[in-house]
């Protein structure tokens, strides 16, 4: 609709300004004021928003540490004991064999 409305507007314009569609040979002054154009507006240019991202930090990892089992005096093993296990038991067992096998291993043989 609006591009008929153009066209017809541009086609007046031409006409007018050349003078067709007047019936006197001799250009006189015009008494009435020039119709006014049709102007369109351009559509506002689209504006981009541009967003800034910082690299990822890499974190430390934390540092492990792993407990020490102090060695036993034999004033705190209990009597008729041969191991402690890992668990914090311990075994009398008579052989080194299966000792332990339960509780997460042997940590340390006794005599």
């Amino acid at each position: 609709m609006r591009s008929k409305l153009a066209a017809a507007l541009v086609a007046v314009v031409v006409l007018v300004a050349t003078g067709c569609g007047s019936s006197s040979s001799s250009k006189s002054p015009s008494t009435t004021a020039p119709k006014p154009v049709a102007t369109t507006k351009a559509p506002a240019t689209p504006t981009t928003k541009t967003t800034t991202t910082t690299p990822p930090t890499t974190a430390t990892p934390p540092t492990v540490t792993t407990p020490t089992i102090p060695p036993t005096t034999a004033s705190s093993v209990p009597a008729g004991a041969t191991a402690k296990c890992n668990d914090g038991t311990y075994s009398y067992a008579a052989t080194h064999s299966g000792a332990c096998s339960h509780h997460g291993g042997v940590a340390e043989f006794y005599k």
